[in-house]
């Protein structure tokens, strides 16, 4: 998966425990999260209901890339 996202593999289980990636990550399928996402957005639902990661709510955004945005900082860590 960390080839997938061209990060490094300590990069990708670095930004997995602080709970940046969003959960199709986890289940090792990016596109499938995407596909799902897109699916729900046409449906009208919430992306909160579907999203366990509020920090990704700009994905319906062009251009915009959760790992060069958590990369940087900008996204914030889930809470337990």
């Amino acid at each position: 998966m960390a080839k997938e996202l061209d990060i490094g593999v300590s990069t990708f289980w670095q930004y997995l425990r602080q709970g940046l990636l969003p959960a199709g990550v986890k289940r090792g399928g990016l596109v499938r999260w995407h596909v799902q996402r897109t699916c729900d957005a046409w449906e009208g639902k919430a992306v909160a209901e579907k999203v366990n990661a509020p920090e990704l709510t700009n994905l319906t955004q062009p251009g915009f890339d959760p790992i060069l945005e958590a990369s940087r900082g900008k996204a914030t860590q889930k809470r337990r």
